[in-house]
């Protein structure tokens, strides 16, 4: 049986966030729409964009590069989460 987006996104904040002293309670879906689902889990964030098509690739990853540049900036510290490593 598949495994929903949701599911595996809660899975992926479980092991990201497994190290967190206290262990946070459960994954709560913080969004899912059609642009994107989001799950969190302590300071854990995983997200899904919907499916890109091949001729558009370049232009999402420079964009997704340029959005994870952003959210590492020591400067958004307390304000955006930072990728993880």
């Amino acid at each position: 049986m598949p495994t929903s987006l949701i599911d595996r996104l809660r899975a992926l904040a479980g092991e990201a966030a497994a190290s967190a002293s206290p262990v946070p309670e459960g994954p709560v879906v913080l969004a899912d729409r059609p642009d994107g689902t989001v799950v969190g889990l302590g300071g854990v964030v995983a997200k899904a964009h919907p499916p890109v098509a091949e001729s558009e690739m370049g232009v999402y990853t420079d964009q997704l590069a340029l959005r994870l540049r952003i959210a590492a900036h020591p400067r958004l510290d307390g304000i955006l989460l930072p990728p993880l490593a």
